[in-house]
Parts: structure tokens; sequence; C-alpha cells
């Protein structure tokens, strides 16, 4: 089934009259990373979340279309959506297609007022409609894909091909674009060291989480001894560092929700070391992940890095649950230290403390989880993102 934003849980969105951007009836493009759809984002469970910003970008008066790598069907869901969709209906080679997007859909794309890459990955048309149609050009990155590629433990001719890309993606980005928008101050650090960034080109927006639909469930009954990991099945996310920080805790009733190349070892430590975890490994929506944290005492992610305001761990806090991750790129102004969790180094013996720390003190537990919980409301909130949005637009119009 498709997700739509009327699926989330009755939420209503606000209606507001005229438009939010200097009375115009602004047209904004969103082109989507190399390769992606949203057929992809709905088989990922993530096409409401990530489609939700946008439709209320809609109620403030701008029309959105979507610019994906999908094929004709991408249409249904447009219009399932509400949204306009500019896809791939001829099936062409990806490639061809993503270098000659521009002339291939060059009617509808002439029609747009604002061209906004969705991540540092295949900015291309987005550069070529910057340069030779004078079209305003927003650069968003939630990660930095040069980083992650350098800082990958799979040293191959391929991850080295996929870092080149990467960094002639940031580069074109941080060059060409009106503004690049990341979410945090540490994005930005990198990208003016790396790039020579200007300071007037760089704006923060966070990741933003719905506080309304991720929120403590007072109904559902905590599993005593309870640590949950949510995450990619990968070296980055370290779960076997979760697993075997959790081993040797006596009673312990563990969950992990993800899936990736290291699914089968993961089984595999679990058998062999007789730990009482239930793995997740069907897609899980976006909507139905709040139920599965709210069953839980600890959420745990040993992250090597992140990408600024990581998803899953504010999820987890909006949720009400104390957090346990490291202090790393990415993560530094997630949450803050002995407030909303507990950040570690990257070892098992300081993950393992600290989740026995927080499993023996319910009290602080509770604390960290209120205190987390406002913290995301504050800071993190669709509204708050969406102000910052409009604000961003507007100051390039």
């Amino acid at each position: 089934m498709i997700e739509t934003n009327e699926n989330l849980e009755g939420k209503k969105w606000s209606t507001r009259g005229g438009s939010a951007f200097a009375g115009k009836n602004l047209h904004i493009g969103l082109l989507f990373s190399y390769g992606l759809s949203l057929e992809k984002w709905d088989e990922a469970g993530l096409l409401a979340r990530d489609t939700q910003l946008y439709t209320e970008l809609m109620v403030q008066g701008a029309k959105i279309s979507f610019i994906t790598y999908g094929d004709k069907s991408e249409q249904n869901i447009g219009n399932k959506l509400g949204l306009s969709v500019i896809s791939n209906t001829k099936k062409l080679y990806k490639p061809f297609y993503y270098l000659f997007l521009n002339i291939i859909k060059y009617r509808e794309l002439k029609k747009v007022d604002i061209i906004k890459s969705h991540q540092f990955i295949g900015v291309w048309p987005a550069v070529v409609m910057k340069i030779f149609f004078g079209k305003i050009y927003i650069a968003r990155g939630g990660y930095i894909p040069s980083f992650f590629a350098k800082n990958s433990n799979k040293k191959s001719i391929r991850s080295y091909v996929k870092y080149i890309f990467a960094v002639v993606d940031e580069y074109m980005a941080c060059k060409f674009a009106d503004v690049v928008v990341v979410p945090s101050q540490e994005e930005i650090d990198y990208l003016k060291k790396k790039y020579n960034l200007k300071d007037k080109k760089a704006k923060i927006n966070t990741n933003w989480i719905d506080t309304d639909l991720f929120k403590p469930d007072l109904n559902i009954k905590k599993k005593s001894n309870s640590v949950i990991f949510v995450g990619r099945f990968e070296e980055q996310k370290n779960p076997l560092i979760f697993l075997k920080s959790i081993k040797d805790i006596p009673n312990i009733n563990a969950t992990m929700v993800g899936a990736g190349s290291l699914l089968n070892v993961i089984n595999s430590f679990i058998e062999e070391n007789n730990i009482k975890c239930n793995v997740y490994t069907n897609r899980i929506s976006n909507q139905d992940l709040p139920q599965i944290l709210n069953q839980h005492e600890v959420y745990v992610l040993p992250t090597k890095f992140e990408g600024g305001s990581p998803k899953t761990i504010l999820e987890a806090m909006s949720c009400g649950l104390p957090v346990i991750s490291t202090n790393s790129f990415g993560t530094k102004n997630a949450f803050v230290n002995k407030v909303h969790g507990i950040k570690t180094e990257l070892s098992i013996d300081d993950m393992r403390n600290a989740i026995k720390y927080l499993l023996e003190n319910p009290d602080i537990r509770a604390r960290y989880g209120e205190e987390g919980r406002k913290y995301v409301q504050k800071n993190f909130s669709l509204e708050k993102v969406l102000k910052r949005e409009v604000e961003i637009i507007n100051s390039l119009i």
C-alpha cells in the first residue's frame, strides 16, 4: 500500500490563506538523488515521511514537482499524494537520462522557479538549470557523501570511484548553488574547509521529526530490561558492537530493526551467543516504528559517524527514550550528554557500562527521556523546520 500523508493517524494539516512566498505562486522542483524514485521511497517505508515537508510547502502556497528516476508508474504515486511528478516515463538508460535530463524534460523544467537537489548525489541537472536557465538553486545535503565514502572500511575501486563522484557533486553544489543547506555546523565546517564554501551561502536547517507521530505511548507496556537498535546493518552503524555490548548483560531483551549486508553475521552471532534479540528484517514503515520504539527502555546506536541531526536518534528521543550513542561526527549536536542520554567512546566496554547504568536506574531513564522529548519538540519539529525552509526560500526570491 502506498503511504500517503493522509495515513498519518488522522493528522490534519493546518491551512493558511494565500502564499507564504511574498504572494508569489512559486514552483519548486525537487531533484531526487541519482537513481532514486518515489517507488523506492515507498518500498523503504519512507514515502509519507520524506514527502511531508513538501506537502506542507504546498499548503503554504508553493507548487511542488518531484523530479525522479522512476518510470511512468511514478505518476500514479504522485497523484495519490497530490504532487506533480517529472519522471523517466520512457525508461531511458539511466546515465543518459541523468546527463540530458534538462533537454529531455525541458518543457516541464522551464516552468520551475527554484530547483532543489535533495542530497549531494547527482546534482548535475540542478547545476545545468542554474547555469543555462538562470534558475534559483538550493543544494540540500542531509549528510556528506564524500566523508562517508572516505571513512568507510570498504577499500575498493568501487568505493574510490564513489568517493570521486561524491567530491565532484559536492564541489558543484558549493560552487554553483545559491545556498547550501545542511543539518549542522559540522557539515558547514567540512564544506568550508574542503570546497571553500562561502559564509553567505551556508545555511543550517535540521532534519525534522513528526513529534505527533513519534511520541510516548503510555498504553504500550515496555519490555523489562529492553534495548533497541534501529539502523542499517552495515559497518558504519556497528550492529555487532551493539550485540557484543549486551551479550553478557543478564536477562537482556533486545530488538534490532534494519537491513543490510551484515544480516547473516548478526543472526549467527545472536544464535552462537544465545542472546535474546528479535531482529526485524521486513520493511517497517515510519508509521509503525513508534509502536516498536515505545516497547523499549533504552535506544542504542554505536555509530562511527552520521549525517547531522540523525533521524533514528531523534525519533527515539521524541518517543521519550533515553539514548546511548557515540560522540562522533554527526551525533555531537544531536543530544546533550547526561541530559538526554549518554555519549560514549566507540568501545564495547563503554557501551555496556552505559546500557547497564540506564537499565539499572529507572528514574534517570525517565528524566533523560522526558528532557529528550522536550528537546526534539523545541528544535526538530516539522513546524520549526518548515518555518526555516520558508525563510531560506524567501531570502532568494
